[in-house]
């Protein structure tokens, strides 16, 4: 699929970012996949992450992270770059803050396609997924205390 092609499906398939709210409901969570874990009768915290799509020559990638090995939660893990919202940001600015804090990389260099389906996870978050096209591939210099490595993967 040409990269185009694929652009116009994320875009046709996303919701507006217009359509984002504090408290959305998740469509999917952790527990679909593990239905046996107790879930958390507190309130959940809002997240956001972006799933940067970076449009290269030989096809579309997507850039994960794998989380620094000193941190005290989720040591180790592939992630995308995000983190729960402060006061009176929404998922965009939450999302596009985390990616600079964690990789220095520049907002600017993101064109935001929309947001994919709200997502419970088992720890307690709302995340809300926002899906960035990268038309260049990002320079990144990953922050020590919170990455240990950036990769990326064929969207194929």
């Amino acid at each position: 699929m040409s990269l185009e092609t694929l652009k116009t499906r994320l875009v046709e398939r996303l919701q507006p970012v217009e359509t984002w709210r504090p408290g959305l409901v998740a469509a999917r969570s952790d527990f679909d996949l593990n239905p046996k874990i107790a879930r958390t009768e507190k309130e959940l915290r809002p997240a956001a992450v972006l799933i940067p799509v970076v449009a290269r020559p030989e096809g579309a990638t997507v850039l994960l992270t794998r989380r620094a090995d000193t941190l005290a939660r989720h040591t180790g893990q592939i992630a995308f770059p995000g983190g729960r919202l402060g006061p009176a940001e929404d998922a965009v600015q939450a999302a596009l803050l985390m990616a600079w804090t964690e990789l220095r990389a520049n907002p600017g260099g993101v064109e935001v396609l929309g947001l994919s389906d709200a997502y419970e996870t088992g720890t307690g978050f709302l995340v809300t997924p926002v899906i960035g096209w990268l038309a260049e591939p990002p320079l990144v210099t990953p922050s020590p205390d919170e990455v240990a490595e950036v990769f990326e993967t064929p969207w194929d």
